[in-house]
């Protein structure tokens, strides 16, 4: 049964026109990484995958179970596309962490996730990590997001005012969506037919995220976007 609630936010890349077979897509996504490649180089941009460190805040008012179904989804994600080393950190950094969101709050009080982001990456620079911020609040991008998370600035949000927080299984589904955004997913499922691919109904990485699984499809961009990262940067990701 699809959801009703809609996810957003992430920056979303335009597929290029010609990917029709099977290793067709498989290199398009692994000269993605290439072009990403880029930035990592020369920006401090998507630096936070050095550090191979990911830390989850948890605002005020939001249940434990809550935080742990989000953890899971991201690190199902991490297992799916098989990546190696990487840590969550929920432990720690909830003061200073708290001070950066009060940044990126407007005057309607919704959370601004792109400017948070902004906020966020600065301090990449010295010390590589991603945030995790689970909110009580809602998000600037609309009232049915929940969700939004972006690959460049190493950020994830997951909104769960009032009584979302009892969605405890679609919490965990948003979060593993939300984690192939910030994996390097910069787009949704998209229904294209490329030869060598199921064509199936319902995906994780659709926007409505109606299923907890990733299709094959989407998970070979994902890992052949981890692999293109891996021969740019010299550096060993994936198991």
């Amino acid at each position: 049964m699809g959801s009703p609630f809609r996810l957003g936010g992430e920056i979303q890349t335009p597929l290029r026109s010609g990917p029709s077979s099977r290793a067709e897509w498989q290199r398009w996504w692994k000269d993605d990484a290439g072009i990403v490649g880029v930035g990592i180089r020369e920006t401090a941009y998507h630096n936070w995958i050095k550090g191979r460190e990911i830390r989850i805040l948890a605002m005020p008012h939001i249940d434990g179970r809550l935080t742990e179904a989000v953890i899971t989804g991201i690190s199902r994600m991490m297992l799916d596309i098989g990546l190696s080393g990487f840590r969550i950190d929920a432990d720690r950094w909830e003061e200073q962490s708290m001070e950066k969101v009060k940044g990126a709050l407007r005057s309607d009080g919704r959370v601004d996730g792109h400017r948070l982001g902004e906020i966020l990456a600065a301090e990449k620079i010295s010390n590589p990590h991603a945030d995790v911020i689970i909110t009580d609040r809602l998000l600037a991008i609309g009232d049915e997001n929940w969700g939004e998370s972006e690959f460049r600035t190493g950020y994830l949000l997951v909104s769960v005012p009032g009584a979302r927080q009892r969605s405890l299984v679609f919490a965990r589904d948003v979060a593993h969506h939300e984690a192939g955004h910030l994996f390097g997913y910069q787009t949704h499922h998209d229904s294209s037919v490329i030869q060598g691919y199921e064509s199936i109904p319902e995906c994780n990485m659709l926007w409505q995220v109606p299923a907890p699984a990733i299709c094959e499809k989407c998970m070979d961009a994902l890992r052949n976007f981890w692999k293109g990262i891996e021969e740019m940067s010299g550096e060993r990701f994936l198991r």
